[in-house]
């Protein structure tokens, strides 16, 4: 690390490490949104002499640790591939737009008027320093110019006041955040502004529908309770959040609350009567009638109440089908309204330095050598998926999408299909299956697909945040297939039909399934497959999140919050999950168990081994912070951003200009592979020479004795000749020492395998 960053990183760990101390003893104030993160122009080189890709994992609000941990691997790297799921998709998109945004040069737009460059102009500051306030900023101060007439010409805009002028489509306004780094670094304090309910923008980003408000409050008052409990709370601490939760549930549900406990409030209040009205000479039974009265009442009232909230939740949940499965769909009524997606859109287009109306496109990112893969989940066809994808297999519908994303990204999506394929037969067959889709229209092809759909696409956290709908033709459908078979027959029939002719001639129609894709973290939450391969040319990190253990107790001193193996036999132990010992707490863990391992055994397993474990630093949180923990205190969010920043300049240490992580990493995947490969080739030769007939050597010396998918010619000749040049060097590998690659090779190795494709070959 060089002295300036050892200095930054010094202070701003003192800074954190007193905010976390303040902040647990329940002194610290929201910190000053105009407060410097400690990053500036200086910081992040145009060109940076070091490459690496890095890979985050999904957690909702835990999300909040990725900013600034970004920032300072840009310190050191260029950002060429970046991935994530769920929120690490957020981050994501963010990096490689600020990324983009680190070279650019964007034109002063020619439309802008007076009034809106004088206001660009007075909102940009001399400083360099990327500051929390709601103003632009830029990294010069703008100088007049002479005219070749000789009268004095206006500042020319610097590339950051050129963005604060083009932003002026709904919603963005003066408070444009400067391209690059400096623009993502703001994040954390954007994120922890304070709105006029006292609640941070971090909680009003997840704007419930109009048909989960209320389910979506009853949420909130469970969190606002869990967040403000201590961390070993009493019995009486528990009962008292219990009837705070009841009691915001009883407000928004009056009616069905009074519904609820009337019958028990009658019978109590009956009994209250009985008793101050009871005659003197009523006997021990009929007091103790009363009395039991009143009390199972109270009981009845109790029961009635706890039955009618109940039911009254299962009602909302019930209503949740009809808005995409989520309390939130990331977006309120238009773009001016404050959800999350809307806000993300302004974000990624002022990080990028691109114009409003101009939706950033992962095509955009090709020319600047960026890639970016996000992971989602089609629940329809149980499969994951990376994004974005280059078929042509699904469909959407606009006005669905509009909701979801509003006017700008929608046209830009329906200007941008997928082309024709090249064979005339096919073509004609897509087109008439277009004509034949009604409003649906086709998805868009990777490089045209706005980035903001993937980044919603990967972060539809179920129940939460609702699922986004596609359609694909149903080709197992009897419908569907006297669809085909009515459109061959109306091809042969009419040889020079138009695409229009044939979708007339054609009555049957396609049908069309809906695919509902959910949260990428269901499938991979921390897809640290991205990027791979067998001999990296570059370092891909990854960014975990764990809860604290016993092993990784909670430090004051935010730079000991996370782990990165600093030998190459740490970290090959997967974590072991601890259950509460009480019976009930140690069900759920069980339940949750049985979650977490269906969901994440794939990227458990990808963590421990060597090659990847070395790349991968780990952030610790504890149930309080991140996750679903929507309404975190300023200070905690601010807590989460430098541990993360921290647990990045341990990769910068490890992998910097200098340091050994990067030479100590190509051994070992050299190790690995070439260990993997000698397996594979040694059970390849022993399936070849297998003495079970049909033998390979018959099948390639003879075409008509192959089953199917049948080589013949130059291309079975080349077939045989490379077969016996791979079974020469397969007898070469296999001499002494035969055990040349695997002898001493690291422990828990990778294998070598055939596996279906990331996307599932759909």
């Amino acid at each position: 690390m060089s002295p300036r960053a050892a200095i930054r990183v010094h202070r701003v760990a003192t800074r954190a490490g007193a905010a976390v101390t303040a902040a647990r003893a329940g002194t610290q104030r929201p910190p000053d949104p105009s407060s410097s993160p400690d990053f500036t122009a200086d910081d992040f080189p145009v060109e940076p002499g070091l490459q690496c890709d890095i890979v985050m994992k999904g957690g909702i609000t835990s999300g909040v640790v990725y900013p600034l941990a970004v920032c300072e691997l840009a310190t050191t790297f260029r950002l060429r591939s970046v991935g994530g799921a769920s929120a690490g998709a957020i981050a994501a998109a963010a990096a490689v737009a600020a990324e983009l945004g680190r070279r650019s040069t964007l034109p002063v737009p020619t439309t802008a008027t007076a009034s809106t460059t004088a206001t660009a102009s007075t909102t940009a500051t001399a400083s360099t320093t990327a500051t929390a306030s709601t103003t632009a900023t830029t990294a010069t101060t703008p100088t007049t110019a002479t005219s070749p007439t000789g009268s004095t010409a206006p500042p020319a805009p610097t590339p950051v006041q050129a963005v604060a002028a083009s932003f002026r489509g709904p919603g963005p306004g003066a408070d444009a955040l400067p391209p690059g780094f400096l623009g993502l670094a703001r994040f954390p304090a954007l994120l922890t502004q304070t709105q006029s309910d006292g609640r941070s923008l971090l909680f009003h980003l997840f704007r419930p529908q109009p048909q989960a408000r209320r389910l979506f409050g009853l949420l909130s008052a469970v969190l606002e309770q869990k967040t403000a409990m201590p961390a070993e709370p009493s019995r009486l601490r528990r009962l008292r959040a219990v009837i705070a939760v009841v009691a915001h549930a009883t407000t928004k549900a009056p009616i069905r609350s009074l519904l609820g406990v009337l019958l028990g409030l009658a019978l109590a209040v009956l009994g209250v009567i009985g008793l101050t009205l009871r005659p003197d000479t009523a006997g021990p039974v009929v007091i103790v009638a009363l009395v039991l009265a009143v009390v199972v009442g109270l009981v009845a009232c109790v029961v009635g109440l706890a039955l009618a909230l109940l039911s009254g939740v299962l009602a909302d949940l019930g209503r949740l089908p009809s808005v995409g499965f989520g309390m939130s769909s990331g977006r309120g009524a238009d773009d001016t309204a404050l959800a999350l997606t809307p806000w993300l859109y302004r974000r990624l287009q002022e990080l990028a330095g691109r114009p409003y109306e101009r939706p950033l496109t992962f095509g955009d990112l090709r020319p600047d050598e960026l890639e970016l893969k996000m992971m989602t989940t089609n629940l329809s066809r149980a499969q994951p998926m990376p994004m974005p994808w280059n078929d042509d297999v699904y469909f959407f519908e606009p006005a669905e999408f509009e909701a979801l994303f509003g006017p700008v990204v929608v046209r830009a999506m329906v200007e941008h299909p997928p082309p024709l394929p090249s064979g005339p037969v096919a073509a004609l067959t897509r087109e008439v299956l277009l004509r034949h889709a009604g409003s649906k229209r086709p998805f868009p092809r990777a490089d045209d697909l706005p980035i903001i759909v993937a980044t919603r696409m990967s972060l539809s956290f179920p129940l939460l945040i609702s699922a986004i709908p596609l359609y694909a033709v149903d080709n197992e459908s009897n419908a569907t297939v006297a669809y085909h078979e009515a459109l061959r027959a109306r091809r042969k029939e009419r040889p020079d039909a138009t695409a229009a002719g044939l979708a007339e001639a054609v009555a049957e129609r396609p049908v069309f399934d809906v695919n509902w894709f959910s949260d990428g973290g269901l499938t991979a939450n921390l897809p640290v497959q991205f990027f791979d391969s067998v001999l990296p040319t570059r370092p891909t990190f990854a960014i975990d999140l764990a809860p604290f253990s016993d092993d990784h107790p909670r430090s004051p001193d935010e730079r000991d919050n996370s782990y990165l193996p600093s030998v190459n036999q740490g970290g090959g132990h997967r974590r072991t999950a601890r259950w509460a010992p009480k019976p009930l707490s140690a069900l759920f863990s069980f339940g949750l168990s049985l979650v977490e391992t269906a969901r994440t055994w794939v990227d458990q397993a990808s963590l421990t081994m060597p090659g990847y474990r070395d790349r991968v630093v780990t952030v610790y949180q504890d149930g309080a912070e991140g996750g679903i923990n929507l309404a975190m205190p300023p200070e905690l969010v601010t807590a989460l951003s430098q541990r993360g920043r921290f647990a990045a300049a341990r990769l910068v240490d490890r992998f910097g200009p200098g340091e050994p992580g990067w030479a100590n990493h190509r051994w070992i995947r050299y190790r690995t592979s070439t260990a993997a490969l000698s397996d594979w080739l040694a059970a390849f030769t022993k399936g070849y020479t297998n003495q079970q007939p049909p033998f390979y050597d018959a099948l390639l010396s003879d075409p008509d004795s192959q089953p199917c998918y049948r080589v013949s010619g130059d291309k079975l000749d080349a077939i045989r000749a490379r077969t016996r040049g791979l079974q020469a060097e397969v007898v070469g590998w296999a001499a002494d020492p035969a055990d040349a690659f695997t002898a001493n090779r690291p422990q828990q190795p990778p294998v070598l395998r055939l596996v279906p494709p990331p996307d599932g070959g759909s």
